[in-house]
């Protein structure tokens, strides 16, 4: 299984570059601490920088989901695996 950066995921805005800067603790990064992702500011990169830092809790949700609800539609659990699996580095 594909190993993840350990959650959860902030994520801030580096002024001097004027970049979003997401990762375990960005606000360490001035400190030499790694980032998972930085991202421009214009526009809606706000909202994409806390799409990306809600990364580890949305898929620990989706796998809880899969793995523990019970559903009929084949469509919906296609849909969820394959996500899972785009997760996973798999696709």
């Amino acid at each position: 299984m594909t190993k993840f950066t350990k959650g959860p995921w902030g994520f801030f805005l580096h002024h001097p570059e004027n970049v979003w800067h997401i990762g375990e603790n960005p606000m360490e990064y001035e400190k030499g601490m790694p980032y998972i992702a930085r991202i421009g500011s214009v526009g809606n990169q706000r909202a994409n920088a806390a799409l990306i830092a809600a990364a580890p809790q949305l898929y620990e949700a989706l796998e809880d989901v899969y793995e523990n609800v019970a559903s009929d539609s084949p469509e919906m659990w296609g849909r969820v695996l394959n996500v899972l699996m785009i997760a996973r580095g798999g696709l």
